[in-house]
């Protein structure tokens, strides 16, 4: 119940915190560091390399202390293609790891010694779960093909990567040429001099078509839109705060003030105005095309998974999406229901295109429960407490027409008597409602002939 609870006050947090300024300004406040795309590499960058991973060295040990350890090392790269900057043959790329030190507890001398209660052992589920949590850069081993991204270092002639997590993707032959082809279209578009901000949306939407890149592209735009909804929402609070003469907020006054002043953070706001309505369409069509098969077709019935790139894109979308895209986020729903967090996500997003008062009201009583635990007994609210009826019939009232203490007692006891369900229940049970109701909004004739 206590993970719930502070996963539940985080998240609210978060939400909280999107109303002060953009994600990505707040993920730095927070301490959390936003992923770079490939757009962002491509900026930040010196050099990008078709590599292949050699060796990894130790340099130097520049602490050491009794829990852990922090060492200078050197990483090997034997280059086979250079898509920006200096021509080399290899790549030295430096870098400070560190190294926690596995500290063994004290072995009690006799059976006295031993703790009353212990610990319970980690299980191999924790550990998968750990190592599921990783966010790290990729987990090299010698031979693995990667393309670096790299910039100058302190020293001369030295060079680091551009992003501690996110400068090394380890790829197979297919994507490396997918990646390759969208670098040397940048190289275009940066290399005329002036850069078009129109050409870098429509290679946005070339990169997010693409389902090997499609995250880099659909992350991005995503952003753009975020950070410009973020820019109008700030406007109409100062406005708002302006005409009553109240004093503003820090933030108000100066939109970047919590950014910490990244000189690398580029207002990419301007992308979300240039995108048309036919790249709008472009973009949204690439999602109805998972859509199952019918009548025969080939790969009838047939739901492809969505990727990280897919969900971020439907995160795009959803803000101009049609009812074309409520019934394909509807078979998508109906194909996971053991997922929660996914459900809850794409119930707010049919809820948004429907724009039905009952669907948006099932959709957020979903969300603010999708995180308990299924097996875990409801809270006792009036939503998720369900009256039953039961066995025992309303006692007579005696003739004198006042109940009796017994009566009194009985009446007391049967209204009482109610059943709690679980939460995995009381969602399954929401989840069909919504399920429900959505089908009803899009059958309505009214609303099929608008559509036409």
């Amino acid at each position: 119940m206590l993970r719930s609870f502070v996963s539940f006050a985080a998240i609210m947090l978060l939400l909280a915190a999107t109303f002060v300024m953009p994600p990505s300004a707040e993920a730095r406040r927070c301490g959390e560091k936003p992923p770079e795309t490939l757009l962002s590499l491509y900026r930040n960058s010196t050099g990008i390399y078709v590599s292949r991973f050699d060796r990894v060295e130790d340099f130097a040990v520049i602490e050491d202390e009794k829990e852990y350890s922090v060492v200078d090392i050197r990483r090997h790269f034997s280059v086979s293609g250079t898509l920006k900057g200096e021509a080399r043959k290899f790549v030295v790329v430096e870098e400070q790891e560190y190294r926690s030190k596995d500290i063994q507890p004290e072995e009690p001398e006799s059976e006295e010694q031993l703790p009353a209660e212990t610990e319970t052992p980690e299980t191999d589920a924790d550990t998968e779960t750990e190592e599921e949590e990783y966010f790290g850069p990729p987990r090299l081993e010698p031979g693995d093909e990667v393309l670096i991204f790299v910039k100058n270092g302190e020293t001369e002639g030295s060079v680091v990567l551009t992003d501690y997590r996110d400068a090394v993707k380890k790829l197979n032959p297919e994507a490396m040429a997918a990646y390759e082809q969208r670098v040397k279209e940048l190289n275009g578009i940066f290399g005329s001099g002036k850069v078009d901000d129109a050409e870098i949306v429509s290679w946005l939407v070339r990169t997010t078509e693409d389902p090997i890149t499609r995250w880099e592209g659909a992350y991005e735009l995503n952003t753009a839109f975020e950070t410009f909804e973020w820019k109008e929402k700030r406007a109409a609070i100062v406005k708002e705060k302006t005409a009553r003469g109240e004093k503003l907020e820090d933030w108000e006054i100066d939109p970047e003030e919590g950014s910490e002043g990244d000189e690398t953070e580029i207002d990419t706001s301007a992308y979300a105005r240039l995108l048309t309505d036919g790249q709008k369409q472009r973009l949204l069509n690439v999602l109805l095309e998972q859509m199952p098969a019918k009548d025969g077709a080939e790969g009838e019935g047939k739901l492809r998974k969505m990727s990280e790139g897919d969900r971020i894109l439907l995160e795009l979308v959803a803000r101009w999406g049609d009812d074309r895209l409520a019934v394909f986020l509807l078979e998508q729903l109906k194909a996971n229901p053991d997922v929660p967090y996914l459900n809850s996500q794409l119930m707010e997003k049919i809820a948004l295109v429907l724009d039905d008062q009952r669907v948006k009201d099932l959709a957020e009583r979903y969300g603010r429960i999708y995180y308990e635990d299924s097996e875990e007994i409801t809270d006792d609210d009036a939503e998720a407490v369900v009256m039953e009826k039961t066995d025992t019939d309303t006692p007579e009232i005696p003739e004198t027409g006042e109940p009796s203490k017994e009566a009194d007692a009985d009446i007391e006891s049967a209204g009482s008597k109610v059943k709690r369900k679980t939460y995995g229940e009381l969602r399954a049970e929401l989840m069909s409602a919504f399920v429900l109701q959505s089908e009803q909004v899009l059958a309505d004739p009214e609303r099929q002939l608008a559509a036409k």
